[in-house]
């Protein structure tokens, strides 16, 4: 079944682009927009707004990646102001980042109400640090394999001959929730629970990064640019109790070289319209990538 789905999505794109018949083939860019988001913000409407109104072309093809579903979208609806297409996705986006990404959250907030019970003093540290443990690992879970997901998007594009093809990805920080410092220091000194805190709350998960040579491959194939905006967050988190640190890091490498050596952009910032500023200006030649040495990767 989802190879049926896969044959005529690509048929699809491939029909959008044969159907719009006026602009010039190679001028066309065929954009996957991808959005790797547990929350929503005004940054994700600000993205929008600027894509539509400064990037995207007349005769430019479009998909759109939630965190529910994979959207299509007809050569004549992509005809509309840029400001009704922004807010059509966005709409879109909101109610899937709802739903989609609903168990992420509650296990979140779980997480949090079990830093917050450490932090206030628990009468049983073991049975909740094994707790913590189950819903660290599920967290780990629903960020799902990402280079599964790169290989899906690489798929899409290979019957596709028209046009260049970018795939433009907004990935969310992703942050957990741990006890304050003074409580993380009373812990790990704590003669019984000491090590099994440290290991449970700080420890590094073993997860399995997309493989560099694979992707990039199935990447150049398909002609296919990756361009990756990692979205900090805007503002700190504060909770008491309660302190906060980083749980996405560990992609940023990989995905980081890959888009580089796939002649597309790379930020970092809070600020997704300087991150498609820079996609606008490197289709105007006024930014020069960084190609990764592949002997140095």
């Amino acid at each position: 079944m989802k190879k049926l789905v896969m044959i005529l999505l690509m048929l699809a794109l491939s029909v959008c682009l044969f159907s719009a018949g006026k602009p010039d083939p190679a001028k066309i860019r065929n954009y996957m927009l991808v959005f790797e988001t547990t929350d929503y913000s005004s940054q994700l409407k600000d993205a929008l707004n600027y894509f539509f109104k400064e990037v995207f072309q007349k005769g430019d093809q479009l998909i759109v990646f939630t965190p529910v579903r994979l959207y299509g979208y007809n050569p004549r609806k992509l005809t509309a102001p840029p400001k009704k297409l922004a807010n059509d996705i966005l709409k879109t986006l909101k109610s899937d980042i709802s739903s989609g990404a609903s168990r992420y959250r509650s296990t979140f907030k779980e997480m949090e109400i079990i830093a917050k019970e450490l932090s206030e003093g628990s009468s049983n540290i073991e049975g909740v640090l094994q707790t913590y443990r189950e819903n660290r690992n599920l967290l780990n879970q629903l960020t799902g394999n990402q280079e599964q997901k790169l290989m899906k998007y690489a798929g899409i594009f290979r019957a596709v001959k028209k046009g260049e093809n970018h795939l433009v990805m907004f990935f969310q920080e992703k942050t957990r929730p741990i006890p304050d410092r003074k409580t993380m220091d009373g812990l790990r000194g704590n003669p019984k629970y000491g090590f099994k805190a440290a290991e449970i709350l700080q420890g590094e998960m073993i997860k399995e990064e997309p493989n560099y040579d694979r992707v990039l491959a199935a990447f150049k194939y398909a002609g296919l640019k990756f361009h990756f905006l990692y979205l900090k967050q805007k503002g700190a988190k504060v909770r008491r109790g309660v302190q906060y640190v980083e749980n996405s890091g560990d992609f940023y490498s990989t995905f980081s070289k890959i888009c580089k050596a796939s002649g597309g952009v790379t930020l970092t910032s809070s600020q997704p319209t300087k991150f498609l500023g820079k996609i606008e200006r490197l289709f105007e030649g006024k930014v020069e990538v960084e190609v990764v040495n592949e002997e140095q990767k």
